[in-house]
């Protein structure tokens, strides 16, 4: 029997340009979306999405925007595991052991809360977010970053909390927000994952 199976053609330059970008990226990537999903199943669903839309962005990755287009795959790619695991706020429990005291549990369930309101905001609010608190910029850094001025990074941060508050009552969690505000100077409850995680293998 002869076979008409066709071998797909490989775009040998594409494959060099993308294993150079995956190389000169992968680390941040993996730090983004670690502190972004907080949890392995949702951090390799995320990393799967983002290197396909690197290896679709393959060029913006090699340029003078590349940090930012890097942001935004990281953000995309967060946003769409997060949207195929968990679809309400009542699926959450899931994404953490019982075997905790009930304030532990509690305020563990805030901070995927938390993570997953992130997931669900604007891209531009979640990038706030992310710059603010999971990576410890400062206002004047984001402003920089956003080229704008000191005073309107403030208020995109404060306009960001905002809305991710807003994610929360929507989601009929508005009774934990008390909670959320006794944990909120500890790091945004303490959503440095080096501290409350484990690192993902």
């Amino acid at each position: 029997m002869v076979s008409h199976y066709q071998k797909p053609e490989i775009d040998t330059q594409h494959m060099v340009a993308f294993t150079k970008v995956k190389k000169q990226h992968m680390n941040a990537l993996s730090s983004i979306l670690w502190k972004l999903s907080g949890d392995r199943t949702l951090f390799k669903g995320a990393m799967q999405d983002a290197l396909y839309q690197m290896w679709e962005k393959t060029d913006q990755l090699d340029g003078e925007e590349a940090e930012d287009v890097l942001y935004q795959i990281a953000l995309s790619a967060n946003q769409n595991a997060w949207r195929s695991q968990v679809t309400e706020p009542s699926q959450i429990g899931s994404l953490r052991p019982s075997n905790q005291t009930s304030r532990e549990k509690e305020r563990q369930r805030v901070t995927i809360l938390i993570r997953w309101a992130i997931s669900r905001l604007d891209p531009m609010q979640a990038l706030v977010i992310l710059w603010r608190y999971l990576e410890a910029k400062d206002d004047k850094t984001i402003a920089a970053a956003m080229g704008c001025t000191l005073e309107h990074a403030k208020r995109h941060v404060t306009d960001a909390v905002g809305a991710l508050k807003a994610q929360l009552r929507e989601a009929g969690q508005a009774h934990r927000l008390k909670t959320w505000n006794m944990y909120w100077n500890m790091t945004l409850l303490a959503l440095d994952p080096t501290k409350e995680l484990s690192k993902p293998a």
